[in-house]
């Protein structure tokens, strides 16, 4: 009597945990990254995909490449989030499926990833809470701290979504870090690493 009672407690607390997910909703997350592997890729490029809308971080004139300008530093602006339009308004602003076709697309010469994992709702709400603030505030853009890279893995961080680590500047450093250490946190994939995909070898 006691082992059936047993293995009917162990049924049930299944099934609360089946339906306890079945009733969370989740969000995906998508790290989207052009390293800088060739010379006309400079140092690459990352942002960040919080379901379909997309957010990333750059100079206001990407024309200019020496090193001085990056260097000095410049206002900053969303960077292929507005890239190619004259105005910064919301409707405008590009979505996560934008950036993976030009990721993999013919014009793009440079290795690209996307690092995919599901979160819940408040580090979603985190995530955007973050990049609001930058869209808005609108930091001034520096190679050695608000620039695509680092504004990014410190959005990821501000979400709880990266545990430790203070500055993140390029874009092959920060795939590093996410393969090894982003998990999701929601639905049948919570616990399990992120989802890896090369949209461009």
């Amino acid at each position: 009597m006691r082992k059936k009672l047993d293995c009917l407690l162990g049924f049930l607390i299944l099934l609360l945990s089946f339906a306890a997910q079945a009733g969370e909703f989740c969000h995906n997350v998508s790290l989207l990254i052009r390293l800088g592997d060739k010379k006309s890729c400079y140092q690459g490029h990352a942002g960040v995909g919080l379901d379909d809308e997309y957010y990333d971080w750059g100079p206001s004139d990407d024309t200019k490449s020496d090193f001085f300008y990056y260097l000095l530093g410049d206002k900053g602006q969303p960077y292929e989030d507005i890239r190619m339009r004259s105005d910064f308004t919301r409707k405008d602003l590009a979505t996560v499926d934008d950036i993976r076709r030009s990721l993999s697309g013919p014009l793009n010469i440079c290795a690209a990833y996307e690092v995919r994992i599901r979160v819940n709702e408040e580090e979603a709400a985190l995530l955007k809470y973050y990049w609001d603030f930058i869209y808005e505030k609108r930091p001034y853009f520096h190679i050695f701290k608000n620039q695509c890279t680092n504004i990014a893995f410190s959005s990821l961080k501000y979400a709880g979504l990266f545990n430790h680590g203070r500055v993140v500047l390029l874009p092959k450093t920060l795939l590093k870090k996410a393969q090894q250490e982003l998990v999701s946190t929601c639905g049948k994939e919570k616990g399990q690493p992120a989802k890896i995909y090369q949209l461009k070898k």
